[in-house]
């Protein structure tokens, strides 16, 4: 039963990095905007710095996924608490720094 759950997580993983590309990458472009139901380009372009850090957000939960995934069970459970920390400190920094840049 663990590994069909743990086949679903690396899936759900795929569909973040999926929607970090329309998020991060090709936001601006209409037929992206028009699936997240925007109504013009002018709203694109104003989400965009909001998009931009969901769009990490989503690769970060990815990331931890790809990670965890093939170590779990592996290492101490105290070693997978530091590294889930570290990543979610690593998220916040980084978001805190790319909404600095967007501004």
């Amino acid at each position: 039963m663990i590994y069909i759950a743990l086949a679903f997580a690396v899936l759900a993983a795929g569909l973040h990095v999926i929607i970090f590309v329309f998020e991060s990458v090709l936001w601006t472009q209409e037929p992206i905007w028009r699936r997240f139901k925007l109504e013009s380009q002018d709203q694109a372009e104003l989400t965009r710095p909001l998009a931009f850090n969901q769009g990490f957000y989503n690769l970060f939960l990815a990331v931890g996924t790809f990670v965890g995934v093939p170590i779990l069970g592996r290492i101490p459970e105290s070693t997978y608490r530091r590294l889930v920390g570290a990543l979610l400190v690593v998220l916040g920094i980084t978001l805190f720094l790319l909404s600095r840049r967007s501004q």
